[in-house]
């Protein structure tokens, strides 16, 4: 259940990916074809190591965080953060519906468990705290960046906020249309994402031989396949992605997390219970 879910991410992930690449810049090319060969080229990374994976990541990575800071320098001429303003306009409940969009992004650290018996050493708390800040950084700035530059009412209508802010971008009177950037940030970043995700699908299984790891890759790459190919329009899949998708993501790993925390509890205690009795026992 929990490798398929994370599949799911993966096939969400991909989904808008390719959606955004339909929109942006590859507005006549089948997307069979585009899901085809990113598909491909993430089974292939999948199925290597989790240094490797690494190694890419902090390349592909540290780009995007120079690109995403120069987005954001770039346009300050253009922000108004008086538009953040008047905070907790309309109280608090706004504020803790919004929570369980922005913790289903979040609480996916979770899958840092599942990957435990590959990383040498203890994973600390205070690693786990640091990542967890990362990914409020990383999904507070493009959001106040998006109110600032359009506005609260524009910015809530957007779908691709970041796509925005990098079309606007002008150096002097020589320097623009930028844009291009964005599609480096946005592959990068799916890519990464769906390999990972796909990587510790079949890490749950404990595969040890590389040819069923592979062949269990490669169904759920066809499952990909299908819920990318899914005949269902824009609107109504970033609807049932508001009400049912993100809301569902939250929900299923917060309950594992406390299943999981139950576990170990109750193992430890049993542990705790051996060792009381077998010194009494001595």
């Amino acid at each position: 259940m929990i490798s398929l879910y994370i599949v799911f991410l993966a096939a969400t992930t991909a989904k808008e990916m390719i959606a955004w690449t339909k929109v942006s810049y590859l507005a006549t090319t089948p997307a069979f074809f585009l899901i085809l060969i990113f598909v491909v080229l993430c089974i292939f990374m999948a199925s290597t190591s989790l240094q490797t994976l690494a190694m890419v990541n902090v390349l592909l990575l540290s780009i995007i965080l120079v690109l995403g800071h120069f987005v954001g320098i770039s346009n300050m001429q253009f922000k108004d953060f008086s538009l953040l303003k008047p905070v907790l306009e309309h109280g608090m409940i706004p504020v803790f519906s919004g929570t369980l969009y922005a913790m289903s992004g979040g609480v996916e650290i979770i899958v840092l468990l599942f990957l435990a018996h590959k990383i040498h050493g203890v994973v600390q708390f205070k690693t786990i705290v640091i990542n967890a800040l990362l990914l409020v950084y990383l999904t507070m700035g493009p959001v106040i960046g998006a109110i600032a530059e359009f506005g609260p009412e524009e910015a809530s209508k957007q779908v691709f906020p970041a796509y925005a802010e990098w079309s606007i971008i002008s150096l002097g009177r020589f320097v623009e249309h930028m844009d291009f950037f964005s599609f480096y940030q946005w592959l990068s970043g799916s890519f990464i994402r769906v390999s990972l995700l796909m990587y510790i699908s079949a890490e749950v299984y404990q595969i040890k031989k590389e040819k069923k790891k592979v062949f269990l890759l490669s169904f759920y790459g066809v499952l990909i396949m299908v819920f990318v190919l899914w005949p269902v329009n824009d609107m109504d899949y970033y609807a049932l992605s508001k009400k049912i998708f993100i809301p569902l993501t939250f929900w299923f790993f917060f309950i594992l997390s406390i299943i999981l925390g139950c576990i170990v509890f109750y193992h430890e205690s049993n542990e705790e219970g051996k060792q009381e009795r077998a010194q009494k026992n001595q």
